[in-house]
């Protein structure tokens, strides 16, 4: 059963994307690999980020991200221009309505606030981002635990304060992985040091580290859904 956003959707949106989005075809989560992940960063995170997505393959199975990241307006391009075409993804700022898809990196704007669909569709809300973050890490990541529950993973990088922890908690009862960028690698650590207090994280490496294991559990189980009929690829 689809699960209603708690938050009203801009009917428009769906209007323009009715009957286009991705077909949630998610190869089992038991089997380790996650379509989707989700990010979130804040003080030092761009480099982070960056050095994460430029250990990674270029040759990912199908996957793509959706970027969370503190940052001024006026930034925001540059941080797509910093990640573009790295691990052969394309970076792109959601400025309307889409349906999430393979082989990008999706930005998360500043001040508008974006909900994810059980759809797979990414739209504006009516209303705003919570106070003070903008945008929201634990907003985008409570749409995630309740949109995909267990079919869907985070990382949360370097950064000040403890945006993303509540989030996290929502998504480790979901049955979500939920990585953390290791302190002593980060910029500042306080954010996932604040993940780390509240919940069991299932991984904590360097950025290089966070990119390796990503690549040894998305590779071993698009390999095992290719040995076992029934599960899409």
């Amino acid at each position: 059963m689809q699960v209603q956003p708690e938050t009203p959707v801009l009917d428009a949106q769906i209007n323009v994307l009715h009957g286009s989005a991705m077909t949630r075809k998610f190869i089992n989560p038991e089997q380790g690999h996650r379509r989707l992940w989700v990010l979130g960063a804040s003080l030092g995170g761009p480099a982070a980020v960056k050095e994460f997505l430029d250990n990674l393959p270029e040759n990912l199975p199908e996957t793509c991200f959706l970027l969370a990241q503190h940052i001024d307006a006026n930034f925001i391009n540059s941080l797509r221009e910093m990640l573009d075409g790295h691990a052969g993804l394309k970076a792109q700022v959601v400025s309307g309505p889409m349906s999430m898809q393979a082989g990008h990196i999706y930005i998360v704007p500043v001040h508008r606030r974006l909900r994810i669909l059980s759809s797979g569709l990414l739209a504006f809300a009516e209303d705003n981002w919570s106070a003070p973050y903008s945008p929201n890490i634990d907003q985008i990541f409570t749409d995630a635990a309740t949109a995909f529950g267990n079919e869907v993973g985070a990382i949360v990088f370097s950064g000040m304060d403890e945006d993303g922890a509540q989030g996290c908690v929502r998504l480790a009862e979901a049955g979500a992985p939920v990585w953390v960028q290791s302190p002593e690698s980060c910029g500042a650590d306080s954010m996932p040091g604040a993940v780390m207090d509240r919940v069991k994280t299932d991984f904590c490496g360097s950025p290089a580290e966070l990119a390796q294991k990503f690549h040894e559990v998305s590779t071993s189980a698009a390999a095992s859904s290719n040995q076992q009929p029934g599960i899409s690829s």
